[in-house]
């Protein structure tokens, strides 16, 4: 079968950041398609980061014409007060309970970032993207 259609991908997206997958989880290697959360951040001082309703922190994907919906406001996780590690990839997750294996998607960073006492991660806006791919 070919792909979904440019519409009902953009319904997709609503879905996912909208109700589906509220929270932005951080990892030090990649999750899988069975969702592990073994390699999720353990520090104590590390939460996954609240991405609210989709009128939060994304823009609506019906407003883009290729298949993506992007962040459209800063995510700011808490600064570390110990070493997390150096992050790799992000998953979005049902629940804000880190280890719980809750995810709905996740995907690579462009440039992994070694995190240390004192550093706090943020992403700019726009600089989260999600894209069903087409056919």
């Amino acid at each position: 079968m070919g792909s979904f259609t440019t519409d009902y991908a953009h319904t997709i997206l609503d879905q996912l950041t909208g109700t589906d997958a509220l929270y932005l989880a951080l990892f030090t290697a990649p999750p899988g398609d069975a969702g592990a959360v073994t390699d999720e951040v353990t520090s104590t001082d590390y939460e996954r980061e609240d991405l609210g309703d989709a009128n939060d922190k994304w823009e609506a994907a019906g407003n883009t014409t290729n298949r993506e919906i992007n962040t459209n406001a800063l995510v700011e996780f808490t600064k570390a007060t110990e070493n997390w590690g150096t992050i790799s990839h992000l998953a979005l997750c049902a629940a804000g309970t880190k280890s719980v294996e809750d995810l709905k998607i996740w995907g690579q960073l462009t440039n992994s970032k070694s995190i240390e006492a004192n550093d706090q991660l943020t992403f700019e806006s726009g600089n989260i993207t999600v894209t069903v791919a087409a056919g």
